[in-house]
């Protein structure tokens, strides 16, 4: 498991990806979470207990897809935004892999609105998207 952070203004992104990789050195799946604290948190306060929000994907970069797991913002925090920064950023990751498309499940009924925001289609429980 490979752990990066990148930062900007307000906000610190923890990024940990685990890459499998056939001996020919081909990249057959990144799993991978992206976890969001307020850049003002103090380092040792930045635990899985006090993030703001998390996301989670699955990339098979040879076949150009990709899976969002979960996506879990803390109450408090919710309708601000920060679901639709992880989601970016999350998409931005993923085309390093060469996704194109990205699916997964919806979780909350009432989370429709938002993946549509986002532009992904919603049949029935499933979301997806090309990037």
């Amino acid at each position: 498991m490979k752990r990066t952070l990148q930062q900007d203004v307000d906000w610190v992104y923890i990024i940990e990806e685990h890459k499998e990789v056939l001996i020919s050195g081909k990249l057959t799946s990144v799993r991978g979470s992206i976890t969001l604290f307020p850049r003002r948190m103090p380092v040792y306060r930045r635990s899985p207990e006090n993030a703001w929000g998390v996301i989670g994907y699955e990339a098979f970069p040879s076949l150009g897809r990709a899976r969002l797991t979960i996506l879990v913002i803390i109450p408090q925090a919710r309708g601000q935004g920060f679901g639709m920064k992880l989601v970016e950023f999350a998409e931005r990751r993923l085309k390093i892999y060469d996704i194109t498309e990205v699916a997964g499940t919806r979780m909350l009924e009432e989370a429709e609105g938002f993946w549509e925001k986002m532009g992904y289609t919603v049949t029935g429980d499933i979301i997806r998207k090309k990037l």
